[in-house]
């Protein structure tokens, strides 16, 4: 759903700003969690980054998606695990684990999408200073044409 909202490489990003984040964050934020395991607080990252992505494009299925998700966080947080959703019991589920890395998903696309606009900005300002080669002050042809190979001038 949200898979074509970032390039390839920043999704390897956000994977690792989700991983990271739910770790460092369940760390200190949540010392009574001593352990957990899986990928399901990565998955929470990227489709935080894939809505907030969407929603920095205005699509209306961005904001639907990220409604979602937060309900989802929400009745986790307040009502245990999602039921139409819990595969296993919810004392094995790290909800914290969930909560942070979506925050560090969304906030690793944010950042990639300000970085982008920002690097676009730059590219055109550039373009607007510098229209392009001036073909009359060229000196890549002589008067006489191309130098040929081997010979000197």
């Amino acid at each position: 759903l949200v898979g074509g909202e970032l390039t390839a490489a920043d999704w390897w990003l956000v994977a690792l700003a989700g991983a990271l984040g739910s770790s460092l964050a369940v760390l200190w934020l949540s010392p009574a969690t001593l352990a957990f395991a899986g990928l399901s607080a990565v998955v929470h990252g990227l489709l935080a980054a894939g809505c907030t992505a969407a929603c920095l494009r205005r699509s209306p299925l961005g904001f639907a998606l990220a409604a979602a998700l937060a309900l989802k966080l929400a009745l986790e947080r307040w009502g245990g695990a999602v039921p139409a959703l819990a595969l296993a019991p919810a004392a094995g589920i790290a909800h914290a684990a969930h909560l942070y890395a979506s925050l560090a998903g969304a906030a690793a696309a944010f950042l990639l999408a300000r970085r982008r606009r920002n690097v676009l900005a730059a590219s055109r300002a550039s373009a607007a200073r510098d229209p392009g080669p001036n073909l009359a002050s060229s000196s890549a042809i002589s008067a006489s044409g191309p130098a040929k190979e081997g010979s000197e001038e």
